[in-house]
């Protein structure tokens, strides 16, 4: 309740409230949500599933629970704290399967690493979804390389 009265007195004073978003990864602790069922359910299995550089785990965003999940996250701050903004939070990570791994680097950070094409089509749907549902609420993306338009809506 304190972050919601926050979010209303900002808004009563004209300010608008930005949110960073996390849908890039999560932490490995035992209680979370890695090897959840005891197996990889909410992470990639093997090295995709991980990033070395964080020690945290990457979404699997082929599998309907995480897009799921992370829709639904991100609908819960807009319609129950009404947050105007949401900030993609390590995006590369989300579109190169290769990111934090030493092999790739130089090719991501120009833009032409190997994509991961469900982080795309996820982080597309993402952004369509919340621009359907929630008018005039801002998506943006914190995008470290030259990944380009990575907040475009998906190619009917």
């Amino acid at each position: 309740d304190d972050f919601r009265f926050l979010v209303d007195t900002m808004h009563r004073h004209g300010i608008a409230v930005f949110m960073d978003f996390v849908g890039a990864h999560f932490a490995k602790d035992p209680w979370g949500l890695v090897r959840y069922s005891g197996a990889p359910q909410f992470e990639y299995d093997g090295d995709l599933g991980e990033l070395p550089g964080w020690g945290t785990a990457r979404y699997n965003y082929g599998k309907p629970e995480v897009r799921s999940y992370l829709f639904g996250a991100a609908e819960h701050w807009v319609d129950e704290f009404h947050i105007d903004g949401l900030r993609l939070d390590a995006v590369a990570a989300m579109v190169y399967r290769s990111f934090g791994r030493e092999e790739d680097g130089d090719a991501i950070l120009a833009g032409r690493g190997v994509v991961n094409e469900d982080g795309v089509r996820f982080l597309q749907d993402f952004c369509a979804r919340i621009r359907e549902r929630q008018m005039g609420v801002l998506v943006f993306a914190e995008e470290s390389t030259n990944f380009k338009w990575s907040t475009t809506p998906p190619a009917v």
